[in-house]
C-alpha cells in the first residue's frame, strides 16, 4: 500500500517524524492506494522503539476502516444508520478489572 499521491506522502512524512520523535507515537486515518490502484481508508498507528533514536526502528499497524468511513459519510449525508449491528462490549474499570459483559446491546448516549 502506498499514499495516493507524492504530494500527500511529502505532507505526511514530516508529521510522522515529528509525532514519533516528540510523543513516541503517531496515528492517522488516511486513504492509501492498493497495488491494483483502488483506494481504501486505513487507520495507521505507529510507535517508536526509542523516540530519541528513530533509527532503532518503529512498529506499525494498519487497519482497513473503509466500511466505517463509508457508514460515517452516509450518516452525515442522511442522518440515518441503516446497517447497524450490536457490538459486544467488555466493561473494565480504571484498574483493568473485568466488570461485565452485557447480554443485550448497550446504547451509548455519550462519552464521559
Amino acid at each position: 500500500m502506498v499514499y495516493p499521491s507524492q504530494k500527500i506522502y511529502e505532507q505526511m512524512d514530516p508529521l510522522i517524524n515529528r509525532g514519533l520523535s516528540e510523543q513516541g507515537v503517531f496515528q492517522t486515518e488516511n486513504r492509501v492506494r492498493r497495488k491494483d490502484a483502488t483506494l481504501l481508508w486505513c487507520l495507521v498507528s505507529g510507535r517508536a522503539i526509542d523516540r530519541h533514536d528513530l533509527a532503532r526502528g518503529t512498529i506499525w499497524t494498519i487497519a482497513d476502516i473503509t466500511q466505517r468511513k463509508e457508514t460515517e459519510a452516509e450518516v452525515l449525508q442522511t442522518g440515518v444508520v441503516r446497517h447497524q449491528r450490536p457490538i459486544p462490549i467488555l466493561l473494565f474499570n480504571f484498574f483493568a478489572t473485568f466488570l461485565a459483559f452485557p447480554l443485550r446491546p448497550l446504547r451509548l448516549r455519550r462519552w464521559v
